[in-house]
């Protein structure tokens, strides 16, 4: 017992002083006790009295470590929820205002069709540069609103189509005599024309599927705006 006890009292007093939490006048008392005559009760005596400060210490070390990991990760997700909600201000306007065209709501018609491709460029751009800060499913909706939208990959050089009909469009650009005073002609290539459209209602859901992606990703309820839900 004497022999194992000793060299274990001795490292257990040695690590307590060198934590602090053992005086030197105490390590010296202790050194003096193992070298004097004692039994092994008093050998538990003095373990146990250097253990606690020895087990308080580790503690304290682990939990501060734990501490500072939590409040970093509090402090890098509050950063992650921040740029969401940027991006959120960045696109989410646009998408609403793409929205609006093709169901043909709102102030749709002070917008002219090249307007709406200039703008699927600017959030196509925004969308792939800040997705890593989502979860996948922001990209696949943001894609499956995008293509119920539009006709992509038309060819070489070619502008993506508005999966629509431009009759729907020029319409709203005849002038009081009836004359096509607005429309420029080569805005009907900007169109797929009925075979590839879309449904109106199709629209309005994956766009509210997008923007209930994000809101629930911000970690709050946004309601769709009323200029989403109504019916042309």
């Amino acid at each position: 017992m004497r022999q194992i006890a000793i060299p274990l009292l001795l490292a257990v007093a040695a690590f307590a002083a060198a934590s602090g939490n053992l005086h030197a006048q105490e390590v010296d008392q202790t050194i003096k006790i193992v070298s004097d005559d004692w039994n092994s009760l008093e050998v538990v005596k003095i373990i146990v009295g250097l253990l606690i400060p020895a087990a308080m210490l580790f503690i304290g070390v682990w939990l501060d470590r734990r501490i500072k990991e939590f409040e970093h990760r509090q402090w890098s997700n509050q950063k992650v929820i921040e740029k969401r909600l940027e991006v959120y201000e960045k696109i989410t306007p646009q998408l609403n205002e793409m929205m609006c065209y093709f169901v043909r709501v709102g102030m749709w018609k002070e917008r002219d069709p090249t307007d709406i491709i200039d703008m699927k460029r600017d959030l196509d751009k925004v969308a792939h540069i800040y997705a890593p800060l989502f979860s996948p499913k922001f990209l696949e909706s943001y894609n499956s609103y995008i293509s119920k939208c539009f006709a992509m990959f038309r060819g070489a050089g070619k502008d993506a189509q508005l999966r629509t009909e431009a009759e729907h469009y020029r319409e709203a650009y005849v002038g009081e005599e009836g004359e096509h005073d607005v429309w420029k002609p080569e805005w009907d290539d900007c169109f797929t024309g009925a075979e590839e459209a879309s449904d109106r209602s199709e629209v309005r859901a994956a766009y509210q599927d997008l923007v209930g992606v994000i809101a629930r990703e911000l970690g709050v309820g946004l309601e769709i705006p009323d200029g989403a839900k109504a019916d042309s």
